[in-house]
């Protein structure tokens, strides 16, 4: 198995391996909630594009403050999603929790494209579901894989659960035909490659959970994500 396929997998594994250190290591107190201001939108302004993401579980609203200040629903953001908006500098919103809890302001700037980031708040961060059933922290922690562990057999990779830090040096000198994707398999520009330079616009939308370190945890699945993976893999391995 190559170290493309292992680094996919740590990828796939951080944003639940995070909120299992997250959860392990105690939550910190949600910031208060912003008060609201005199928002208005202003006229004349360039189209523009916004991304408004959503870090709660729950759908939250999007109100745009029209040029009266009056709050008119604008759309839904569904809990942990992203919301596209063609909007216009100047025009002014705000976020609430279905409660009513303000959530956030955002005033659109003249950036061509826009990300705005709603986290939970206050009293509103109250309202989240729980990430999972009580008492199963115990469980997930219990999965986890000690990152200093070393990477056995040293010579097979495809038997690895570990994390395997190489340096530009060592990268440099390695056989690269036993690594990444080979010849027949893409275009001969991406031969050998261990770096996927196309599809990441979704990185930067990965939400980082832990305050500290890499964001990255190896840890096993559980019982019940095995047994539905082998299923599905013994009754689709000859496709």
């Amino acid at each position: 198995e190559r170290h493309m396929t292992m680094a996919c997998r740590l990828i796939s594994l951080a944003v639940l391996a995070g909120a299992v250190s997250w959860a392990a290591g105690g939550a910190a107190e949600p910031p208060e909630c912003p008060i609201e201001s005199n928002l208005v939108s202003r006229q004349n302004g360039a189209r523009r594009a916004v991304v408004f993401e959503n870090r709660l579980a729950r759908d939250v609203q999007l109100f745009w403050v029209g040029f009266d200040n009056q709050e008119h629903l604008s759309g839904v953001v569904g809990g942990m999603s992203d919301l596209n908006s063609d909007s216009f500098a100047g025009h002014a919103f705000r976020v609430r929790s279905a409660g009513g809890s303000l959530l956030s302001e955002y005033v659109v700037t003249s950036k061509s494209q826009q990300h705005h980031v709603i986290r939970p708040c206050g009293s509103a961060a109250e309202e989240e579901p729980p990430l999972w059933d009580a008492g199963r922290d115990a469980e997930f922690g219990s999965l986890l894989i000690d990152h200093s562990r070393p990477c056995l057999p040293a010579d097979n990779s495809k038997h690895w659960s570990c994390v395997a830090y190489s340096t530009r040096e060592e990268v440099a000198k390695r056989n690269r035909s036993l690594y990444g994707f080979q010849p027949g398999e893409v275009h001969r520009n991406r031969e050998y490659s261990t770096f996927d330079v196309t599809y990441t616009s979704q990185i930067a939308l990965i939400p980082k959970v832990t305050p500290t370190g890499n964001g990255y945890q190896v840890m096993n699945m559980t019982d019940r994500l095995r047994d539905l993976l082998v299923q599905f893999y013994k009754a689709r391995k000859q496709d």
